[in-house]
């Protein structure tokens, strides 16, 4: 019994604070039916309310200012103890946190120093227990070697920021929890056996990787993403028994020259390489429910043939540049995206056939010229293509659900009409082109914004004139002297003529509009 008389009150724990907090909010929410994304303020402490599916259990609060170094506490009996215990018995070598992982709630445990996962951490073992939360361990960029043989009686469901390791040890009963890893290469090869343990693991992140571990990672049975990142020129996805298991690859390495194998990968949803030496990607097309690809900065120079391939969604080929068609895609039933910054296409002839294809981003593409067999696509809604060579959109008004243009900084690009009349088109980005006539821009009747900024060519905005939707006009610093008729757009709203040096006073009926 405490025998000490004060008149200062006790600091509250983090434990009592919250409970404090969550009946006051619990009382304030059965008032308002409107409270998802709202906040709360008690005295000195800014607490926001995260809501998921409004359950008990779900329901976050998190805490800033506290002593404790704590993120988010969880209104949870179990919770609330750790919280309370943590406070007490946390020393300066180790932080955690409460934060959210694939819908769980878990806590992540941070040590400082090699040393201290092991005895830092062994005092709170026995609570850490009986909180019943996973746990996910975050070395934190550590060297060397670590031991993580203590944690036999805690769900541990992740080990993260091994990256750095020469060698992990893992203890029987810790293996079979454990759904994530983030090792080099060579930690993750020192657990010699243990990967066969390895029973629920569902993530692997491999640093600094080469052919010499595959023999290990073959052992791992149920991997449903992997990342891989290091030295090898082949990778054969044959040799993996959890191939058939696989949902998501992802590989980095400077010498990588082909990934075969692909056909076992029955499952392989994404694919993911990032290599300036990959130059092909044949075995791409054999991944018969592959929805999305990724190829960053890779030497190929033609892609397979994905017309049989009814799943693919997502085509990304940023900075491939021996990439001049696209033809390979032609009728592909599912894809409706395709992201081809800074690549050498040339070509887009056949793409009008994909039938739900909706967004095209060839920015900065120096040898595309034209756009016009985009003509008629049926439900094409975005292309972009800023900081290209395009010169010719012809057909593009033909596109029935076009509604964003973006061609800014294309310097070849002259005229705007072929756009004329497109029945949907919301948006049309042209500042720094080359644009001198925007003629026709009046019958796009759902037009609501243009930008023209930093178009020295063009002189005249008349053409907007009575363009029945049109609430925003950017021309700063635009060469525009002309713009007689803009009074008549009823719904304008904006209308940006700053520094335009052709305009030397503020046009009759349009002063209200100027920004």
């Amino acid at each position: 019994m405490d025998t000490v008389s004060t008149n200062e009150p006790r600091p509250a724990s983090c434990a009592s604070t919250l409970t404090t907090l969550l009946k006051a909010f619990e009382a304030w929410h059965r008032q308002s039916s409107t409270s998802q994304g709202s906040s709360l303020q008690k005295n000195v402490v800014k607490q926001y309310l995260l809501l998921d599916r409004f359950d008990p259990l779900a329901q976050i609060v998190l805490l800033s200012g506290l002593r404790s170094s704590i993120a988010l506490l969880a209104s949870h009996p179990q919770v609330r103890l750790y919280v309370e215990l943590l406070e007490a018995r946390l020393g300066g070598g180790v932080t955690t946190k409460l934060t959210w992982k694939n819908d769980r709630l878990v806590r992540v445990i941070k040590p400082v120093g090699v040393q201290t996962v092991a005895t830092a951490l062994k005092p709170i073992l026995w609570w850490l227990y009986r909180c019943y939360l996973p746990t996910c361990i975050d070395l934190g960029m550590l060297e060397g070697d670590v031991d993580l043989a203590g944690f036999s009686n805690v769900e541990v469901s992740s080990v993260v920021g091994g990256n750095a390791l020469s060698s992990v040890t893992i203890s029987n009963e810790l293996a079979p929890d454990l759904r994530e890893l983030e090792l080099s290469g060579s930690a993750f090869a020192s657990l010699a056996a243990a990967p066969l343990r390895l029973l629920r693991l569902q993530t692997l992140r491999l640093r600094d990787f080469s052919v010499a571990h595959l023999q290990v990672l073959c052992s791992v049975q149920h991997i449903e993403e992997l990342h891989i990142h290091g030295t090898m020129g082949w990778l054969d996805m044959s040799k993996l028994d959890s191939a058939r298991y696989l949902r998501k690859l992802y590989v980095a390495s400077t010498e990588l020259l082909n990934i075969s194998g692909l056909s076992q990968c029955s499952c392989l949803e994404l694919i993911s390489v990032h290599s300036s030496s990959l130059r092909n990607v044949a075995g791409f097309g054999e991944a018969s429910n592959l929805r999305k690809v990724v190829v960053i900065g890779g030497a190929l120079s033609e892609l397979p043939n994905f017309t049989f391939t009814d799943a693919l969604e997502c085509m990304s080929l940023p900075w491939c540049r021996n990439i001049t068609t696209l033809s390979r895609l032609t009728n592909c039933a599912s894809l409706s995206k395709i992201v081809a910054p800074g690549s050498g296409v040339r070509s887009l002839e056949g793409l009008s056939t994909c039938p739900v294809l909706e967004l095209v981003d060839f920015s900065n593409c120096e040898h595309l010229l034209d756009l016009s067999p985009l003509c008629g696509a049926p439900q094409l809604r975005s292309i972009i293509v800023s900081g290209s060579a395009v010169r010719n959109i012809g057909g593009l008004a033909a596109c029935p659900f076009l509604c964003e243009l973006d061609v800014s900084w294309c310097d070849s690009l002259e005229d705007l009409s072929p756009i004329s009349g497109a029945p949907r088109l919301v948006n049309v980005k042209a500042a720094c082109s080359g644009v001198r006539v925007i003629d026709g821009l009046s019958l796009c009747t759902a037009l609501e914004s243009v930008y023209f900024n930093h178009c020295d060519h063009l002189k005249s905005l008349s053409p907007l004139a009575g363009a029945p939707a049109l609430c925003h006009v950017y021309a700063k610093g635009s060469g525009v002297s002309d713009v007689r008729g803009l009074e008549t757009c009823k719904r304008l709203r904006v209308l940006d003529l700053a520094k335009c040096k052709n305009i030397t006073s503020a046009p009759a009926g349009l002063s209200h509009l100027l920004n």
